[in-house]
């Protein structure tokens, strides 16, 4: 990082639901990451929520913010980059939009965080870089999967049936692509305790 650039400055949050939004500016290959920080309420404003996994907490890259500089970790900076896009992104990532420098406001912050995943249009979740491409195979194994169980229910709801479960045989079973599934299960961002709390929540509520 730039030791000659200024620090950005968090104007303090006024409200009991005020957050801030992270404006994340378009552009592409290696230009430097650019935003602007707006405060909001929740329900004012459209935007997408990112949730990804901290890493070491070591910020030791930056993004500029109104001509200024904020630090972030090497996972957030790989996140915003990835999904920056040819138009201005409305978006939510706590490091930033937390001053992390203020305990109050991390304590009130981290207090609503459940609200603002709930009131984001969607969560983009980062499992981390794919340099194998076990993205595409995931995202093509889950494509079938929903037909064959599109087409069970529907063959269930025509004959009176039970929906047709797959036979030991069945070839999706024994499809390579469960190999990049587990792959991804395997992730980081699977250990967090926001998710296996969730996890353990619908597990319990289906019970």
């Amino acid at each position: 990082m730039d030791p000659l650039k200024e620090a950005y400055r968090y104007e303090p949050l006024e409200g009991e639901d005020a957050f801030r939004l992270l404006i994340l500016q378009p552009d592409a290959g290696n230009e430097p990451l650019q935003c602007t920080l707006q405060t909001s309420t929740l329900g004012a404003t459209p935007f997408e929520a990112i949730s990804y996994v901290w890493g070491p907490d070591v910020r030791d890259h930056e993004i500029t913010c109104e001509g200024r500089t904020i630090p972030v970790t090497r996972n957030l900076w790989t996140v915003l980059r990835h999904v920056r896009s040819d138009h201005p992104r409305v978006l939510w990532a706590d490091s930033i939009c937390i001053n992390q420098d203020d305990r109050k406001e991390k304590e009130d912050q981290v207090a609503m965080m459940g609200h603002i995943y709930r009131a984001a249009e969607q969560v983009l979740i980062f499992l981390g870089a794919d340099d194998a491409g076990h993205g595409d195979k995931v995202c093509s194994l889950l494509k079938d999967t929903q037909e064959i169980i599109k087409r069970g229910v529907e063959y269930a709801s025509t004959s009176g049936n039970a929906f047709p479960w797959p036979k030991d045989d069945a070839p999706i079973l024994k499809d390579t692509r469960w190999v990049s599934f587990n792959h991804m299960l395997e992730q980081n961002w699977f250990d967090r305790g926001w998710v296996s709390f969730s996890s353990t929540h619908c597990r319990l509520n289906n019970h």
